[in-house]
């Protein structure tokens, strides 16, 4: 509510005492009921809430903050309302204060639930000076997802101008799940110099009789923990970065369009003909000098650009003979996630120059449901011995409950991605854009029905990422 907003409600106020109304708080329960002389009927009471935490790896949001003073992502970013650090926090990227700019949390997916509440340190609460002059929301909409993504609630609420943790509340309708929750900005308390719209935490909490996975929620605390604690580490190594740093800026920008399925469905399939020239002997593939950190836009997780990050020069890439079909496996924090690597095969021109590589990857994740995400890799190499080319297929599982009557329980559900990475360089050979293009089909297996059904997305989806020049340099 902006200034205007307030004027017109304490008019409205006044004119309602003038006439003899009585205005009750927005919060107040009824008053009780007089049963009879002498005697009150008590409101009825309210059973305690028995709130549990639903912590979050990392956050997104429609924007953030990016300048001279902030690079590589080591202040502002979404991640840090979760780090329950003040000194942290989520400051808004977008011209002006940053009204309808949105900031979203997935959470560990609870079935059904009661209510869920949010814990909102609002504004820049590092210091008073910038708690005071920076901008912090005031009418806010909390909208609350279902693990499949459906909308359960979006309420506007008020948050106070205030230091410390403030608490909204939000019920669910009765059978409710919870997958995420989005916090939208509609309007703000004005900072004293800055237009910057700040956040520093939000914390989650769930009401409901779904059991508690302690050992999941603390590992996604550790992967926060483990993100935040190399950021700084990433901004030094990129103010100097080496000599031998593979990419020509250390930051991306993306720009999206829709490309048709059928072309990318010819372009994918150029696949199985390099396949067929692996040959059957197997390697343990790695790097002889791997990339530390990805430039800014890159350095997502969705990307998995991790998978091949580290062999993006054939000539560096180091290959062990190997007869064992796995090559590595990494067992993540509390041993919630797997990632197996399979032995790779290679294809060699005449000159037994490495011109292909293939492997697989299996990534398990076990929290209250099962997560399994593979993919299969197929790296192809220029005649500079670049990487040219990517081919993966991602197989994504998740195991899901299911509500609706018509689907009877319990189901599966696989998403299967194809995908095509092509890298351009620019003239000294450091990468100077990315596109990928990408074409998805579901598969939802019930089988208590023995049922199976599986429905392709319109259109192909490209993304290229360009380079942007670093204005500090």
């Amino acid at each position: 509510m902006g200034h205007r907003g307030r004027k017109i409600f304490f008019l409205g106020l006044v004119a309602a005492t003038c006439a003899g109304a009585v205005v009750a708080p927005a919060n107040a329960a009824p008053a009780p009921r007089d049963a009879g002389a002498g005697s009150v009927v008590p409101p009825p009471s309210t059973p305690p809430r028995a709130w549990k935490q639903l912590r979050s790896a990392s956050a997104s949001a429609t924007s953030f903050l990016q300048n001279n003073w902030n690079r590589f992502e080591e202040n502002y970013h979404p991640s840090y309302v979760l780090d329950e650090n003040p000194a942290t926090a989520w400051v808004e990227g977008a011209a002006g204060f940053g009204v309808d700019e949105s900031i979203t949390i997935p959470l560990s997916a609870v079935r059904v639930a009661r209510a869920i509440r949010l814990r909102i340190w609002n504004g820049y609460q590092k210091s008073m000076h910038l708690w005071t002059k920076n901008a912090m929301p005031e009418r806010v909409r909390i909208t609350v997802f279902d693990p499949r993504g459906g909308e359960v609630a979006s309420p506007e609420r008020e948050l106070a101008r205030q230091l410390g943790p403030q608490e909204v509340v939000i019920e669910l309708p009765p059978g409710s799940g919870v997958g995420s929750v989005r916090l939208t900005i509609l309007s703000v308390y004005e900072g004293k110099k800055y237009d910057d719209t700040c956040v520093s935490d939000i914390l989650v909490d769930v009401d409901s009789d779904v059991k508690y996975n302690a050992a999941a929620e603390n590992a996604k605390l550790a992967a926060l923990k483990d993100w935040v604690g190399t950021r700084k580490t990433t901004a030094a190594y990129f103010a100097s970065k080496p000599v031998e740093f593979p990419f020509a800026f250390t930051k991306y920008v993306e720009a999206k369009r829709a490309v048709d399925r059928a072309d990318f469905k010819k372009r994918f399939a150029a696949r199985e003909e390099i396949v067929k020239t692996l040959g059957a002997e197997r390697f343990k593939a790695g790097a002889k000098s791997a990339v530390r950190v990805f430039p800014d836009g890159l350095a997502t997780t969705a990307l998995h650009l991790e998978d091949f990050g580290d062999l993006l020069r054939a000539d560096r890439v180091a290959l062990l003979a190997t007869t064992e079909p796995i090559a590595t496996l990494r067992v993540g924090e509390e041993g919630m996630q797997k990632v197996w690597t399979s032995s790779a095969r290679v294809a060699r021109d005449d000159a037994k120059n490495v011109r292909a590589i293939g492997f697989d990857i299996k990534d398990v994740t076990t929290e209250r449901t099962s997560t399994t995400l593979n993919r299969e890799l197929l790296l192809v190499y220029d005649g500079q011995g670049r990487l040219s080319t990517v081919y993966r297929r991602f197989t994504n599982m998740d195991e899901l409950e299911g509500d609706d009557a018509e689907e009877d329980g319990s189901y599966e559900e696989a998403v299967k991605t194809d995908e095509i990475w092509t890298l351009t360089y620019d003239a000294v050979g450091k990468i100077q854009s990315l596109e990928r293009t990408s074409f998805a089909r579901h598969h939802l297996l019930f089988p208590a029905k023995k049922r199976r059904k599986v429905v392709e997305d319109k259109r192909a989806a490209q993304v290229v990422y360009t380079g942007v020049a670093d204005k500090s340099s």
